[in-house]
């Protein structure tokens, strides 16, 4: 598991609920991939996790 912190608010289907910008988070890096891209295809030129360590 990897630490993430989110940049901008999302809901997270597996989490079931709204993740806030600034909020630390962890999930597998491969989830966090699979987030990012399906984001990507809803809202294009945003990011919406960085990681941490």
């Amino acid at each position: 598991m990897a630490k993430f912190k989110v940049l901008n608010k999302y809901k997270d289907l597996e989490l079931d609920r709204e993740l806030e910008p600034e909020e630390e988070v962890e999930m597998t890096v491969k989830r966090a991939k699979e987030v990012e891209k399906k984001l990507a295809e809803q809202v294009p030129n945003k990011t919406f996790l960085e990681r941490l360590d």
